[in-house]
């Protein structure tokens, strides 16, 4: 049987950039990032997994914005988890990143009420949380993958603890300090926006906050649940794990897998990509 590999399945504007970090800065070169290249368009499989194992030397743990229902390539592995966040604030978080980024084909009236309301009556922008991990919108079925292949959901308004929980719960060893604490001070660790203001507008607008409201429905519950129910359950077990002897996470860690990922393992994508067009599925939104 293949050696354990921890899959976070980064939702986006969670704070997963902080768990990259950790996961990088404790496996180096056996941590594998960004699976699928942005061209593909499509989500993570089982053959995906393969041929990190082949890229990466004893892979140990792998993370990426296209895993998606992961319950559906690992069946019976308890080796996921993920962060979730306040569906509101990710939501219109992730609509002011792409405005800033200039991620819009058309971004002439990116920003403007009209054009994020004709965003977010796709169905792939609303209820975004339960669909990543549980591949469809319902609050019934993300449960049960929860409960099935998830041994810790965390929370973005706690993400320390739940970073520090992670640690204690995970299979595998992890030191969950950061190896560049002048960066989590400037906020590099969180992916921060230099400007929140068209967040902060869409939040408390009451048009825009309504359609943020309906367009997240699930999402809210599948929150609310996690923070009621399985966060106090996971910070409860945490503490009673006794943790064994973990190795100080390095800086050269962290640039040792960067320039593995951005360079070795992304060449053998672009190559593979190639080698075999087929098989292209709907486009994630990234």
């Amino acid at each position: 049987m293949p050696d354990q590999v921890l899959i976070f399945a980064h939702i986006p504007k969670t704070g997963g950039s902080w768990v990259n970090h950790v996961l990088r800065s404790n496996f180096g070169t056996s941590h594998c990032s960004r699976f699928i290249p942005r061209e593909e368009k499509r989500y993570f499989e089982t053959s995906d997994l393969e041929f990190a194992r082949r890229v990466f030397p004893a892979l140990k743990s792998v993370s990426s914005h296209s895993i998606r229902d992961p319950a559906r390539w690992i069946p019976g592995q308890q080796n996921c988890f993920t962060l979730i966040r306040e569906p509101l604030a990710r939501t219109a978080s992730a609509y002011q990143y792409k405005v800033q980024k200039g991620l819009f084909a058309d971004q002439r009236n990116a920003g403007s009420f009209e054009h994020f309301e004709d965003w977010l009556a796709r169905p792939e922008n609303r209820d975004y949380q339960v669909q990543q991990i549980a591949g469809v919108a319902s609050l019934e079925r993300v449960r049960q993958v929860v409960a099935d292949s998830f041994f810790f959901v965390g929370l973005t308004d706690r993400l320390e603890e739940s970073i520090d929980t992670l640690a204690r719960l995970s299979p595998l060893p992890i030191n969950t300090e950061p190896c560049s604490p002048h960066r989590k001070r400037s906020g590099y660790l969180y992916n921060r926006a230099a400007d929140n203001s068209l967040s902060k507008v869409l939040l408390n607008n009451p048009y825009t906050r309504e359609l943020l409201v309906s367009a997240n429905s699930l999402d809210t519950g599948l929150y609310r649940w996690v923070k009621e129910e399985r966060y106090p359950r996971y910070v409860n077990s945490a503490r009673l794990t006794k943790r064994g002897p973990v190795v100080a996470a390095k800086a050269r860690q962290f640039r040792f897998s960067k320039l593995f990922n951005n360079v070795v393992y992304s060449s053998a994508q672009r190559l593979r990509y190639r080698k075999s067009r087929t098989n292209i599925c709907h486009d994630p939104v990234w």
